[in-house]
């Protein structure tokens, strides 16, 4: 849980340490707390100069500032950086994460063709932060040069081990609720999107097994445009362990993270029948995961629908086939309460629970609050109008 995020809905008076211990002491156990592992030789720097290197078309001459007083020359691949910009610096001796290899490494300054690169600027992936290695990690241009790199963008996590009793300790929001308790302060309620009580004209749901699934919601958006989501989002997603993908999937990751409610987007042109249908599979039905694998449907197994056939194991992993796409426009958002032990029985079946789809279906074989979904539904809402220009048509409950 990184700390920044909590501190967004509760004031936090004490020390870490001593946060740490009080929420131990009252039953929300802390198996330690993760800060930044950068060293002293990781700063910001402003890039003063660029240029070609002399003997290598495809390298260039990075000139830069680090606050020690003088200038380094380090050569670079990258191609995105100008002059002005504040990067990640390292000087030789400091760690790093090895692009090839993913472990850490000492950085030696070495030859490049002929002249030695006096350290490195980095990328996301050479800092921990991310898969991205092809350019640098172009950092807030406000931030102060030669500043340690841990103190203006390092994130210290703390992390939990939750019980079984305490799924509303799933989202940051609900810790902070603990906190506020703990601390006497006041907890701060993330903002949501008026819904309305309209519903779509080109999405309805249906339930076909109301013990499996209590309750189902969706949303139709509109004007979506698909790109990366904020800087600040992706940091606080790796941060608590998700890979970035895109603006929608990473704000369904978020609110997960946020309220403890996992929710799961659709391409609203994929949904034959303009439905989304909570019922059994049948009989020797199969369905391509969002891993890749073609995976036939045990007999019990509860997935999420269109008028056709199976689109997702529902409350576990959705299908490949409906995914949000570089060309979405329109988004079904889809939101539901589910039995838990039927999710704890069918992702044991599916050999999920160590998969990618394991954190929503951790969470569902908890027992969830049905509370839960029009204010997920409606935080995620917000977030997709703000950062991927989505417009609510209508929701249905």
């Amino acid at each position: 849980m990184p700390v920044s995020w909590l501190r967004e809905y509760v004031d936090i008076t004490v020390p870490i340490d001593e946060l740490a211990l009080k929420l131990h002491m009252s039953s929300t156990e802390v198996k330690g707390i993760e800060r930044p592992w950068w060293d002293d030789k990781i700063r910001t720097a402003r890039v003063e100069k660029v240029a070609k290197h002399p003997n290598a078309d495809k390298l260039l001459l990075a000139t830069v500032d680090y606050g020690a007083g003088a200038s380094k020359t380090v050569v670079t691949g990258a191609t995105n950086l100008t002059e002005g910009a504040i990067v990640p610096y390292a000087d030789e001796g400091a760690t790093i994460i090895d692009g090839h290899s993913g472990e850490r490494a000492t950085l030696r300054g070495k030859p490049m063709r002929g002249i030695k690169s006096e350290g490195m600027v980095l990328s996301r992936k050479e800092l921990g932060l991310g898969d991205e290695h092809e350019g640098i990690y172009i950092l807030d241009a406000k931030l102060p040069v030669g500043a340690l790199l841990r103190e203006v963008l390092g994130e210290t996590v703390l992390a939990l081990d939750l019980q079984p009793n305490r799924p509303d300790c799933f989202g940051i929001v609900g810790i902070a609720r603990e906190v506020a308790a703990l601390l006497g302060t006041s907890l701060r309620d993330p903002p949501l999107e008026r819904l309305g009580t309209g519903a779509p004209k080109q999405l309805d749901v249906r339930i076909e097994d109301d013990h499996a699934c209590p309750r189902f919601a969706a949303v139709l958006l509109t004007g979506v445009r698909i790109g990366p989501s904020p800087e600040w989002m992706q940091a606080r997603l790796v941060a608590a362990g998700m890979r970035p993908i895109d603006n929608v999937v990473d704000i369904t990751n978020y609110v997960m993270l946020e309220l403890g409610q996992p929710l799961h987007a659709y391409d609203q042109r994929k949904l034959r029948g303009g439905v989304l249908v909570a019922r059994q599979a049948r009989r020797g039905e199969s369905l391509r995961t969002l891993d890749g694998v073609d995976r036939v449907l045990p007999e019990g197994t509860l997935v999420i629908a269109d008028a056709e056939h199976a689109l997702g194991v529902a409350g576990i992993l959705g299908g490949e086939d409906s995914e949000i796409r570089e060309d979405t426009t329109t988004v079904a958002l889809e939101c539901a309460s589910f039995e838990p032990r039927g999710i704890g029985r069918t992702a044991t079946k599916l050999g999920l629970h160590g998969s990618s789809g394991s954190a929503a279906a951790r969470r569902f074989s908890w027992e969830l609050s049905p509370d839960l979904v029009p204010i997920a539904l409606a935080r995620a809402c917000r977030l997709l109008r703000e950062h991927a220009g989505a417009k609510v048509e209508g929701v249905v409950d």
